[in-house]
Parts: C-alpha cells; structure tokens; sequence
C-alpha cells in the first residue's frame, strides 16, 4: 500500500509552499498579527487560486478534490503561519457539506467556496437559512 501523496498532491504542496514562501514573509505574519487581521492581499490571491473551496463538491461550487489536498494545503498555510481565514472556512464547508441540510448547503456552500463569505464573518454565526 503506497501512502505518499499522489503527484498532483505533491504539485499542490509546491505550489503553496513557494507562493506562501514569497507572500507570506514574517514581517507581513508580524504586521497581521499586531493588527488582529489578515493579510487582505494574500487572502485575496488564494481566493483566486479557488483554494477555499478545494475539499467542497463541484456541485456545490467547489474544485471537488478531497480532504487530503486541503490537508496539504493547510499544513502549509500553518508552515507559513499564513495570515489568511482558508482554513476556518474550508473547514466549516466541510462540515456544512457532510451535515448541513439541503437548504445550508444552498445557502452557504458557493459563498465559502467562492471566497465571498469566510467563517469568521459575524453574520455567519447562525447556520439557519435565511429566508
């Protein structure tokens, strides 16, 4: 049984890891923390990379890769002590994806996916679908 990371899995921990490497020096993890916010401008790169939604079905908006390539992805999010909220919301659409109702997933899914809604926003502190 072979248990290393497959090559498109090593391709996605290369690519983090350089990108993270050149945006995400200590002065800007520094810079974030004394702030108490994130890096707007890496957050907004990783967005475009579509990384939040990389574990989240393509049916629901997502790259549909699985938890291993968002494993990968957050092991070096935290190698960089990336200043950027991916992990909180990739997380919470896996949960929402693999408990939620139909109507939450509608509701929340694309948005965490996208990037356009992150885990950490306060009006995300109920999961009731709003009507």
């Amino acid at each position: 049984m072979d248990f290393d990371l497959t090559e498109d899995q090593k391709e996605i921990k290369r690519v983090a890891h350089e990108l993270l490497a050149a945006r995400s020096p200590w002065a800007k993890v520094r810079e974030a923390a004394e702030s108490g916010s994130y890096d707007a401008a890496l957050s907004s790169e990783l967005v475009e990379l579509g990384w939040p939604g990389i574990a989240v079905s393509e049916e629901n908006g997502g790259q549909g890769l699985g938890t291993i390539e968002l494993a990968v992805l957050a092991e070096e999010l935290g190698y960089a002590c990336a200043s950027a909220p991916l992990v909180p919301a990739a997380a919470t659409a896996l949960a929402i994806e693999a408990a939620g109702s139909d109507a939450q997933r509608e509701q929340w899914l694309p948005g965490l996916a996208s990037g356009s809604v992150t885990a950490t926003e306060s009006r995300f502190e109920s999961l009731e679908p709003t009507s």
